[in-house]
């Protein structure tokens, strides 16, 4: 679950909603003092700086929040926490007070994409990372590489097999739609290359954003994050 808003306080201070989320309503707070966010998490894009696009245009307050049990993902310039995140053995969350969308593009993939990116990796449980360079599980001696990741034009999957095998290559959207077969058939042993130029299975030109691949080797199968940024 991930939750926007920027009047999550006002009438609900004290609710089941505050309580799960691992935040408390502490008072409102002004828009103008959120110009630019600053990363507090460890592991959540640790270190990334944001700019918060809407500034004085905003219709709206946003509320300020202070964690309860959730730990701190984002803080704004005024030092006060904006976002947080949240694990228990039953659930996952990241609330905000800030809207995501507000967040302005940089001058080619932007910092949002990543942002996002980290937050479904958090929620789905999988590790964070920004490359893909692992083991696919069953055969040691078969590695997977995509690169360059986050890509503008092509991006290239590199296989190291260890001995011939059948291999399947999928490319699916955010939504987890299957947007390209990229290859489906027996593969030697050795080293190849497939190469994706971010297109659909008719050829479409498909939008920027977040897509995994899903590849197949003799029934054991690797996924991962790649991102379309042109």
């Amino acid at each position: 679950m991930y939750i926007e808003s920027v009047d999550l306080g006002e009438g609900l201070d004290g609710t089941e909603l505050l309580t799960k989320t691992g935040v408390i309503f502490k008072d409102e707070g002004d828009v103008e003092s959120v110009d630019s966010l600053i990363a507090q998490s460890d592991g959540l894009m640790h270190g990334i700086d944001f700019k918060y696009g809407s500034g004085m245009n905003t219709h709206f307050n946003i509320d300020k929040l202070q964690p309860s049990t959730a730990s701190v993902l984002f803080s704004s310039e005024d030092d006060f926490p904006r976002m947080f995140y949240q694990g228990t053995e039953n659930f996952r969350v990241v609330s905000s007070s800030v809207v995501l969308g507000g967040f302005q593009p940089g001058d080619s993939l932007t910092k949002k994409t990543y942002l996002m990116a980290e937050i479904v990796n958090y929620l789905l449980g999988i590790g964070i990372y920004t490359g893909v360079d692992h083991t696919a599980a069953g055969n040691d001696l078969s590695k997977v590489k995509a690169w360059p990741n986050p890509f503008t034009e092509k991006i290239s999957f590199s296989l190291d097999l260890n001995q011939a095998s059948e291999v399947t290559l999928r490319i699916f959207d955010d939504a987890g739609r299957l947007v390209n077969l990229l290859y489906n058939g027996n593969v030697p042993a050795g080293q190849h290359s497939f190469v994706w130029d971010g297109s659909s299975q008719s050829g479409v030109a498909l939008r920027n954003g977040i897509y995994f691949y899903n590849v197949m080797i003799n029934a054991q199968t690797q996924t991962g994050k790649i991102i379309l940024a042109k």
